[in-house]
């Protein structure tokens, strides 16, 4: 027996939305294509739908603790469209932010945000590029520990990363690195470390990117039109939230490096794992996790 509950989505993918699902008495994650894709008349059809198989067998194969575990396929009563069964998590990592009154403990923040290199670094180990790593595409379980999901942008990584691939759209404007819309756009691993960076940041304030203009108009006499068009460096572009950081953030180092604009000038996904595990042996790691459990044991001793 299999029945999706569509009164409210879950959330939303790269070309579908996302239910809660019952299967055999289990509950778990459903992700619906949209009707549309049958359009006939959509030529796009077709390479979402391959895109969507993609997705499938790209889950099937993998196993991690920091990704979304795959559990079948079926398909939608309504639509006929197939439908990929997935883990069901608490809610998604933009979800638990943006209902969080107070900061994020210092602990969780690390865990996160190393749950998360984990998985890119898996990624990258088999040469798939996420290239859409979001707020909405890590999920959480019990507010504490994180996994990746919506592979649906995924690609392998080639010989020729400067080949414009055939999809809908490149990602989320607000996470990607400046490479990705140059024309053609360049996808490397790189990629997906810059928007870890972009990630860190946003676990820090507890607010969705809202990066400024990618270029600015600077005088130069040297250029027939007296003026030249030049990048504008993503710590003044994310200014507004790198502000309420403190400096002394040992995540926001880290996240400064993974937004340089040169690409060989990030950490790898494997570094990025290194450093973000180094912090978890730090006096202020420590401190963090024994203050979580002061304030959960005070809870319950004001329970009994």
């Amino acid at each position: 027996r299999f029945h999706i509950d569509k009164s409210q989505p879950l959330g939303h993918g790269s070309y579908g939305a996302v239910y809660k699902a019952n299967c055999d008495q289990l509950t778990c994650a459903a992700k619906v294509l949209h009707p549309t894709i049958l359009d006939p008349r959509d030529p796009g059809a077709g390479r979402i739908m391959e895109r969507f198989r993609q997705e499938c067998a790209f889950l099937e194969s993998i196993r991690h603790p920091n990704i979304v575990q795959y559990l079948g396929m079926s398909s939608d009563a309504e639509s006929r469209l197939p439908v990929l069964l997935m883990e069901l998590l608490d809610e998604s990592l933009t979800k638990m932010l943006e209902r969080s009154q107070q900061p994020i403990a210092y602990c969780v923040q690390v865990d996160i945000c190393h749950d998360i290199a984990l998985a890119v670094a898996y990624l990258h180990s088999n040469d798939i590029i996420h290239r859409d790593l979001s707020s909405n595409n890590v999920l959480m379980i019990a507010g504490k520990r994180a996994k990746v999901t919506d592979f649906g942008m995924s690609r392998i990584s080639g010989v020729a990363p400067t080949m414009t691939p055939l999809t809908m759209c490149p990602g989320t404007l607000a996470y990607m690195a400046p490479e990705a819309l140059w024309d053609p756009p360049r996808y490397t691993k790189q990629l997906d470390c810059f928007s870890e960076g972009v990630l860190m940041i946003q676990v820090c304030s507890r607010l969705w990117p809202e990066p400024g203009p990618r270029t600015q108009i600077v005088e130069d006499a040297r250029s027939p039109t007296g003026v030249i068009e030049i990048p504008v460096p993503e710590r003044e572009r994310r200014k507004n939230h790198i502000d309420l950081i403190d400096p002394t953030h040992p995540l926001l180092a880290i996240a400064m490096d993974c937004l340089n604009y040169q690409e060989n000038e990030r950490p790898s996904s494997e570094e990025l794992c290194h450093r973000l595990a180094s912090l978890k042996e730090t006096s202020g790691y420590r401190d963090s996790v024994q203050a979580q459990r002061d304030e959960i044991q005070a809870r319950d001793d004001e329970i009994v």
